[in-house]
């Protein structure tokens, strides 16, 4: 795992998303997670590992005001 990046809601939920390189093949992907509860515990939202690609910079940004509008942008 390298390059983390982290983004809290307004609620106190954590997102993260963490590039994910395979020394063996050099082929890279990024994980998406949640947690609600302080980082104690991490689901994964969503991963891209797209073949011939890796991801050299990224953000990601966690925008709304309540529960129904969160948006994660990446």
């Amino acid at each position: 795992q390298q390059r983390v990046r982290i983004s809290v809601a307004f609620n106190g939920w954590l997102y993260a998303a963490i590039n994910r390189v395979d020394v063996t093949s050099n082929q890279g992907g990024i994980s998406v997670l949640s947690s609600k509860d302080n980082g104690l515990t991490w689901t994964v939202m969503d991963e891209y590992f797209p073949q011939n690609t890796r991801y050299t910079t990224f953000d990601l940004i966690v925008a709304g005001t309540d529960t129904n509008s969160l948006v994660v942008y990446m």
